[in-house]
């Protein structure tokens, strides 16, 4: 159960929903801020309430979909204060889906949305674990809150500086969200893994995203696999 704040008529207004605002609100700016220097601000916003409402839509469909106590009971599919679950890899998925498919509507570079997303998407998951704590208390939240604000500070850190790095021979956009989610997908698998004891088919699913966008940082970074094998197990003459 969902701790209620206070009511606004009919309305329950929830702790949780008060971080989902904050959230809502914090990312609506990085958001902007990282997309405004190349797009118009109509479709910024657009984008931004397609993507949240989306992923949002995403995580609780998927999380219905994995709980069977859920799927034939269509009374409790909105019941979000006794059935709050969400489905993190139901929101990974909405997520890349809709920037995919706004991307190509709209003519913009994936690569460079997807990079200015990824500090918004940390920035989410830091608030609404954090409000997970207060209101369930349970020990993933704690992990994922701290797993959160450190993939942010990475974040911010990537943007600034990856095309200063030797190794990544192409500085295309796509190192910060591949890097970052890549790792973060992989670590939130395995905390789902060990600790939640989670729906093995979702957690295969995050897994298998961590490995895709692993890969993808790999082939934009323009390197040769045949070259790097050489370098490391290769003496040079």
């Amino acid at each position: 159960m969902i701790p209620k704040v206070f009511n606004i008529g009919p309305i329950m207004i929830s702790l949780l929903s008060i971080f989902y605002a904050f959230a809502f609100f914090l990312s609506s700016f990085f958001i902007w801020k990282g997309l405004k220097e190349e797009y118009q601000e109509e479709d910024i916003l657009n984008f931004t309430v397609i993507l949240t409402l989306g992923s949002i839509l995403g995580a609780r469909l998927f999380y219905i979909l994995f709980t069977p106590r859920l799927l034939f009971n269509p009374l409790r599919w909105l019941a979000l204060r006794i059935e709050p679950g969400f489905s993190f890899f139901g929101a990974l998925v909405s997520f890349l889906l809709i920037t995919f498919l706004w991307s190509g509507k709209k003519k913009w570079d994936f690569w460079l949305v997807f990079d200015n997303l990824s500090l918004p998407f940390f920035f989410v998951f830091s608030f609404l674990s954090f409000g997970l704590i207060i209101t369930n208390g349970e020990e993933l939240f704690f992990y994922l809150f701290f797993l959160s604000v450190l993939f942010s500070i990475l974040s911010i850190f990537l943007a600034k500086y990856y095309r200063r790095f030797i190794w990544y021979k192409s500085g295309k956009p796509g190192f910060v969200g591949c890097l970052s989610l890549g790792f973060f997908s992989m670590i939130f698998g395995l905390l789902e893994f060990f600790l939640k004891k989670g729906v093995y088919f979702e957690i295969i699913g995050i897994l298998l995203f961590a490995f895709l966008f692993l890969v993808l940082f790999y082939k934009r970074s323009e390197r040769s696999v045949k070259e790097d094998f050489k370098s490391i197990f290769i003496r040079k003459k």
